[in-house]
């Protein structure tokens, strides 16, 4: 499972909202004028995302602008500048273009923006000690990109920030500690860096996050323990970590969560019994782990299930009553494990318009 990050090349936009496309135009444009703009429906994905943000209909035109620069070749500093000329400016995404951290310089002067997208881009610390004055950003991808601790404490000016994606970064538990003190922090992607349990200590405090993305990092059941309180919690995602059964009693209480991936851990069947609660999951992925018969047998409440992985695991046909109980499933994956031709059968006489593996 992997989360949507916001970033290059959106496809729609609201007819309240002019999209700005630059990812086609020519680079040697002398002004905005020579970039095509496009007015596109309101029932679209950016529309539903402004809302989200909280947008409010500006000027006179009630224009919102999204400028998308992703995969740019060329990004002249010229062109950011003449940005400035957009007070409607909301959203830049500028993932996978050619810029650098002296680029940062100009898009600091872009003091309304809510939303900053700089996924695999070539920016470091460097470059983000030059958004002084982004007190409005609400979200900020850093996704593949070389940046660190110290351009984690260049960043605690922006107290509205939201979503915070430093997923392969050089960060580590310094970096991370200070995230966790944005006062609205809702979302934080930590995958694949190099934190550890000491990371999730000041979590505790964090009562605004609802969803924390920890897979393929040196996290253990133990630095989980600050997270039991986060009741609002929706997403957690642990895969590949070294999450075990004793991870999961810290788990019972986020009721709220909706999405959980366990996938390549240490979990087996007897610790589900700690799951049995979580009714509001829609997806579970235990793929990879031991998890037999019996350990399903622990989720038989979680009736609002809707993906279920288990591909990889011990199971057999004894899950398929189990699973017949799950009325909402519209993804079962079951590949590698026991089940026989005739279990697969019955859950596709029984689940006809679910994708079943």
């Amino acid at each position: 499972m992997s989360r949507s990050r916001f970033g290059c090349r959106l496809a729609s936009a609201a007819s309240s909202l002019l999209l700005v496309a630059f990812a086609t135009a020519p680079c040697k444009a002398q002004s905005l004028e020579d970039y095509p703009t496009i007015k596109l429906p309101e029932d679209s994905f950016v529309h539903q995302e402004l809302r989200r943000l909280g947008a409010r209909r500006e000027g006179a035109h009630g224009v919102t602008l999204l400028v998308d620069l992703g995969g740019a070749k060329e990004v002249p500093d010229q062109l950011l500048h003449d940005l400035q000329g957009l007070p409607n400016l909301k959203i830049l995404c500028l993932g996978e273009a050619r810029i650098t951290d002296s680029s940062l310089e100009q898009v600091n002067r872009l003091t309304q923006l809510w939303k900053l997208s700089l996924i695999g881009t070539k920016i470091t610390d460097d470059g983000l000690a030059n958004l002084t004055d982004l007190g409005e950003l609400r979200e900020l991808n850093l996704w593949r990109t070389s940046v660190g601790d110290r351009g984690m404490a260049a960043l605690a000016h922006m107290k509205q920030l939201r979503v915070l994606d430093v997923a392969s970064t050089k960060v580590t538990d310094e970096g991370a500690r200070r995230v966790f003190e944005f006062p609205k922090l809702e979302m934080l992607a930590l995958s694949n860096t190099k934190v550890t349990d000491a990371a999730l200590a000041p979590a505790a405090k964090c009562k605004t996050l609802r969803q924390l993305y920890l897979g393929k990092t040196a996290i253990t059941s133990k630095g989980l323990e600050p997270l039991r309180g986060l009741i609002d919690m929706e997403v957690l995602e642990l895969q590949e970590t070294g999450v075990d059964d004793q991870g999961l009693t810290q788990l019972a209480k986020l009721r709220k969560l909706k999405r959980l991936d366990l996938s390549v851990t240490a979990v087996s069947g007897a610790g589900l019994k700690h799951l049995s609660g979580l009714e509001s999951l829609e997806v579970l992925s235990l793929s990879h782990t031991t998890v037999d018969d019996a350990g399903v047998a622990h989720l038989a409440n979680l009736r609002n299930l809707r993906t279920l992985e288990l591909g990889d695991t011990q199971v057999g046909d004894k899950i398929i009553e189990q699973l017949l109980g799950m009325t909402k499933l519209e993804e079962i994956d079951l590949h590698a494990t026991r089940v026989t031709k005739a279990g697969f059968a019955r859950l596709r006489a029984a689940f006809p318009k679910a994708e079943i593996d």
